[in-house]
């Protein structure tokens, strides 16, 4: 119980990483949120472990409360390498993630693949809206209507279709 409080004082994180992996696994309904706190001021490196790490037990509650821990994690890690892996653990908060990772990094390519991963319908969406004021926002509308990702939608979304984002990008793909 001490280590999932953040109570970390005179624990090897290294040694200790089993003990904090199976912590997460098995907090159930208790928040992770300090542990992970803890990890993000004291060790890096150990929190991307047990975050993302190969051996990470994953899930949409340990995922989202890693999230706010994303600069200290993307210093730790390659943002092409951490977003995919939390998507892949994240199950229900994979359009979390990529909100997060669409928002840090709107003109990014690699968030193209990630939208078709963590948007079952829709792919592209979050990542466009993110990128709406941003100066790469032609260019990520033309790697989506690219990807394939607005001729996915069906006729009963109609009023998605017609949003400022996927007009554009429309607009862009008759173009080419």
């Amino acid at each position: 119980m001490s280590l999932l409080e953040g109570k970390l004082d005179g624990v090897d994180l290294r040694a200790a990483l089993p003990e904090l992996l199976d912590a997460v696994r098995t907090a159930g309904d208790r928040p992770l949120e300090p542990l992970f706190s803890a990890l993000a001021a004291r060790d890096p490196v150990a929190l991307a472990e047990v975050v993302c790490g190969t051996r990470a037990p994953g899930g949409a509650a340990a995922v989202r409360a890693a999230l706010p821990h994303v600069d200290v994690l993307e210093r730790t890690l390659s943002p092409r390498g951490l977003y995919p892996r939390l998507v892949d653990l994240a199950g229900e908060a994979a359009t979390d993630v990529l909100a997060v990772a669409s928002a840090r990094h709107p003109a990014a390519g690699w968030l193209v693949a990630l939208s078709r991963r963590a948007e079952t319908f829709g792919s592209g969406l979050t990542h466009l809206l993110a990128a709406v004021p941003h100066p790469s926002f032609a260019a990520v509308c033309r790697a989506h209507a690219e990807a394939g990702h607005l001729d996915a939608r069906s006729e009963e979304h109609t009023s998605e279709l017609q949003s400022p984002c996927n007009l554009v990008c429309r607009l862009l793909l008759e173009k080419k």
